[in-house]
């Protein structure tokens, strides 16, 4: 009786069968990656949004303790130096258009109800540590540096509307400066368009009244106008 042996007729893959399997496995790559690169931003988003969320109550636990005033965009009437190591101001250089350093700034000022300063560094962010991740809405900072204070919460008309703090990844987050011709301003530049709006075409905001939402980037009614004409910026309006 004859006995086959199994290996002998097994048969190899060809090479037609092997570039066949190939490009499957390269169609299913082509696929799965954009969905896993884009799960991964979602989730940078979401711990984004968290870190918004916690800057804006460490902004309100501020308020209480300072006659309802939002913080300064920095302590004035002119810059002061950080020297507190342990500060955001100490790490972060900042910029109010005209120059540029370690600063006592808003962050510094709400940093006593937050105690952390990674919280200021987005997950998407470009820079770190050079600049803070999120911008300040400077006319609730009162851009003057005035000692007497931000505004006052009962002069926000919409705080549900006006935005407070947001994406901003850029020596200027002492102060948003998105959308009056700044140095920053979002425009039609590719360059600060990821920078300013860092998530899936689009940035996340806290508000006034300390909720917390994402904003697609080519929304002309949210980015446009100046400060003192746009309902999204300006608190006097009503």
């Amino acid at each position: 009786m004859k006995i086959t042996n199994y290996h002998q007729k097994r048969k190899a893959f060809t090479l037609i069968e092997l570039l066949v399997v190939i490009a499957i496995i390269a169609i299913l790559a082509a696929i799965l990656f954009p969905v896993f690169a884009r799960a991964r931003e979602n989730a940078r988003r979401a711990s984004c949004q968290s870190n918004l969320k916690q800057i804006a109550l460490g902004i309100f636990q501020y308020t209480q303790d300072y006659d309802e005033k939002y913080p300064m965009n920095y302590w004035g009437p002119t810059m002061v130096t950080q020297t507190d190591t342990s500060m955001p101001g100490a790490l972060f250089t900042t910029s109010n258009g005209s120059s540029s350093g370690k600063w006592v700034t808003w962050m510094d000022m709400i940093f006593p109800y937050l105690k952390s300063v990674q919280i200021f560094t987005c997950p998407s962010a470009t820079s770190v540590p050079t600049a803070p991740s999120y911008g300040y809405n400077r006319l609730l900072g009162n851009s003057s540096g005035s000692a007497s204070g931000g505004d006052s919460l009962a002069s926000v008309e919409r705080p549900s509307e006006i935005v407070m703090n947001m994406d901003y990844n850029t020596y200027y987050s002492i102060y948003a400066n998105i959308i009056d011709g700044g140095s920053w301003a979002l425009g039609t530049s590719t360059t600060n368009q990821k920078i300013v709006a860092p998530h899936l075409e689009g940035t996340n905001v806290a508000f006034a009244d300390g909720h917390v939402k994402w904003r697609v980037r080519n929304d002309a009614d949210f980015w446009g106008a100046t400060e003192a004409t746009n309902r999204f910026w300006n608190p006097a309006l009503p």
